[in-house]
């Protein structure tokens, strides 16, 4: 098959992507996706009377394009929820974000921030020289000390000191001291962060998104997988037929696409084995209650395995039967790692959630699913600021543009991945 401008893909950017071209009136694409159903990563799985996600997908959005798009495909599908976040720490529930709402904590804990803030504004410095720099100028030793090291250790699965702060400006609530000082000595519950508000489908999870999406889009092929790609020739060989292109649009995992790539210049190879990543372990859990007043929450401390649990069901409560909830555990691991013993990790994880309060003692597991993301989160190093603009410079000299989160391989969100998508049909 030939066809002007050829997709890898079928998630939220390559379907924005064909989307966008066949709304423009250019219908000579495919979408070519490995998978039986849309969506990728933003689907949604049936199992034992509940619905459930990849992890936590929401959809917060600033631009009003989005909105009106969300709206034409979701229609009255869409509900706003409300974002309830934490921090536990210390057996106690702090509000998100932690830097925001010290007034939670102990006494101590609050003098100890409030003085390294205080002393961390005063050197001001103002050109940092990775995360832990910047935490630690932003914020001081205390906050950095009981959240932003913990935490983002966890995530990411680095050291602090090797992370980068490309990635900050988007994912770290912005607070400057005045907020943090009242914060610490009131308890404000203001609002910050950029999914204070989020939209959610009301029913059908998060991949009743993706499967609107693939509704309005013509030329997508399901079960099938991009063996390799001759960039010279520009064509792609699958399992089902080969495809000939002028443009390729690449939304799947860049490190695994230059390796399938055949024609590009040595040394491009050789920098796409420097990127890194993470993989996460999702766990859902269907019990027999509603959850109240969570929203999701985010864990620092080493004793729980998981970075984060979430409650779907706050998102919509009929992703559950009524009167259950449907909750989401997420526990990042090594991109190396050997997987774990699910069964033993299950109950710990059960254990921590009991004793977090999350859980009741009495509570029953309806449904317990696992879930797996690899690549989860790219890893913000060194090397990626400078690797990935020459990977993509490099593919694009050969008609070739990468989009969306790994694609791109940046940490990114479902609004970006539609509007980056539609940005660059226009440009095709």
């Amino acid at each position: 098959m030939k066809v002007k401008n050829l997709i890898i893909g079928a998630g939220v950017t390559g379907l924005s992507a064909a989307y966008h071209l066949q709304k423009l009136g250019k219908k000579d694409f495919a979408v070519l996706e490995r998978a039986a159903g849309p969506g990728g990563l933003c689907a949604s799985v049936a199992y034992k009377n509940f619905c459930f996600d990849y992890g936590g997908h929401i959809v917060h959005t600033r631009n009003s394009y989005t909105r009106e798009l969300l709206k034409k495909l979701l229609g009255k599908n869409a509900a706003i929820a409300k974002r309830k976040a934490w921090v536990y720490l210390q057996d106690t529930f702090v509000p998100f974000p932690f830097q925001a709402n010290l007034a939670y904590l102990k006494p101590e804990i609050v003098e100890e921030c409030v003085t390294a803030l205080v002393a961390a504004k005063k050197r001001g410095k103002k050109n940092f020289e990775n995360f832990a720099d910047y935490a630690l100028s932003s914020y001081g030793e205390g906050i950095y000390k009981y959240f932003m090291r913990p935490y983002n250790e966890k995530l990411w699965r680095v050291k602090v000191e090797d992370l980068s702060c490309a990635w900050c400006a988007d994912f770290v609530p912005q607070t400057d001291m005045e907020d943090i000082v009242k914060g610490a000595y009131f308890k404000t519950r203001a609002s910050y962060g950029y999914n204070a508000h989020f939209i959610y489908p009301k029913t059908g999870g998060i991949g009743a998104l993706t499967r609107a999406l693939a509704a309005e889009t013509e030329n997508i092929f399901y079960d099938t997988e991009v063996k390799k790609i001759d960039t010279v020739k520009k064509t792609a060989f699958t399992n089902n037929g080969i495809f000939e292109y002028e443009n390729l649009i690449n939304t799947s995992p860049l490190k695994t696409f230059v390796a399938a790539c055949a024609g590009l210049e040595k040394n491009i190879y050789a920098l796409a084995q420097k990127l890194k990543n993470n993989k996460v372990y999702v766990l859902n859990l269907g019990i027999n209650r509603a959850v109240e007043n969570i929203s999701w929450v985010y864990f620092p401390e080493a004793q729980f395995k998981f970075y984060r649990a979430g409650v779907q069901s706050s998102f919509s409560p009929a992703v559950a039967p009524e009167g259950c909830g449907a909750l989401y555990i997420e526990i990042s691991a090594a991109a190396n790692s050997k997987k774990p013993n699910f069964n033993k990790l299950q109950k710990e994880i059960i254990t921590a959630l009991k004793d977090a309060r999350i859980l009741k003692q009495e509570d029953k597991i309806l449904a317990a699913l696992w879930l797996g993301i690899n690549p989860a989160y790219v890893t913000y190093d060194a090397a990626r600021e400078t690797v990935v603009p020459q990977i993509i410079a490099a593919l694009k000299e050969k008609n070739i543009y990468c989009a969306g989160r790994y694609g791109a391989w940046e940490y990114s969100f479902i609004e970006k991945n539609i509007l980056d998508a539609k940005c660059l049909a226009q440009k095709l």
